[in-house]
């Protein structure tokens, strides 16, 4: 990280981007030599929240309710969970998720996860002096990473797509409504990170309704007076992209927001297209 910067000081000036912050205007500075004016960031490796909710279901099932040993975690992990479909069930359907505002896992994210990393990273100082801070937006990490990572005791099998954004629940485990997840995301304490990234569907049908506007505005303030710093949507039905995946040349217009970055759905990757399928669409009511 510090010889990125160093080279990127040296090498690479951001004209136009200085010119959007206030500090550059006023030293007549580049943004990437502004030292100790600017706020350093280092990315957070996509996946943190499938660690916190691993950690959870080893907690619960392991040694709260030894329904099974480590041992048998192990092998069962070490076979991608093939043969062991139940198993499975188990930590996907009996060990709390993050996103449904349940303190048992929010808190693991929370402490274990989350100021665990912001902590360690006080400890650390860039070219500047700076203690950088942690950066939780997955972004396409969430796949590239996910090929790489192997079977974890969320449910997930290996090779397949980690949670999305930063802060996001994992797909379908957040089953208590859009209010749920915000309770989960801001137990988080964001002054502590940079742009934690939150991807969260909407269901189209409310949004177009006489009361849609309204709902969408007490989100929106629900979201600020938790102080979470960023969330970003989707507005699509699940019937729509399903058609696009059948009949990508009548949606070739159709965009969609992927992870701190909106793409043509048609020209995603497969597997991309099926992790925002697989998003929870959630319904705002009062």
């Amino acid at each position: 990280h510090n010889v990125s910067l160093a080279v990127q000081a040296e090498y690479y000036p951001r004209p136009f981007l200085s010119a959007l912050f206030e500090d550059s205007l006023a030293y007549g500075i580049d943004l990437m030599n502004l030292g100790r004016k600017s706020l350093p960031w280092v990315n957070l490796v996509a996946g943190a929240i499938d660690v916190a909710d691993s950690l959870a279901a080893i907690k619960k099932l392991v040694f709260d309710e030894k329904k099974i040993d480590m041992a048998k975690l192990h092998e069962v992990l070490k076979n991608n969970w093939e043969g062991y479909e139940e198993v499975r069930q188990m930590f996907i359907n009996d060990a709390p998720k993050f996103g449904n505002d349940d303190d048992y896992v929010d808190t693991i994210a929370t402490r274990d996860v989350f100021h665990m990393v912001a902590d360690e990273m006080k400890q650390v100082k860039d070219i500047w002096g700076v203690s950088p801070k942690q950066l939780p937006q997955a972004v396409t990490g969430a796949w590239s990473q996910g090929w790489l990572t192997a079977a974890m005791p969320n449910g997930r099998k290996a090779t397949t797509v980690l949670s999305d954004g930063g802060v996001s629940p994992y797909y379908g485990f957040d089953k208590k409504g859009p209010t749920a997840v915000l309770m989960s995301v801001s137990k988080i304490d964001h002054t502590r990170t940079k742009g934690a990234l939150l991807n969260q569907r909407l269901d189209p049908h409310v949004l177009q309704s006489a009361k849609g506007p309204e709902l969408f505005l007490s989100y929106l303030k629900t979201w600020y007076d938790l102080k979470i710093d960023h969330v970003q949507f989707n507005v699509v039905d699940n019937e729509t992209l399903r058609a696009a995946q059948k009949e990508p040349e009548k949606y070739a217009d159709l965009m969609v927001r992927v992870a701190g970055y909106s793409a043509l759905f048609v020209e995603l990757p497969k597997e991309y297209q099926d992790a925002i399928i697989a998003r929870t669409s959630q319904e705002l009511n009062y």
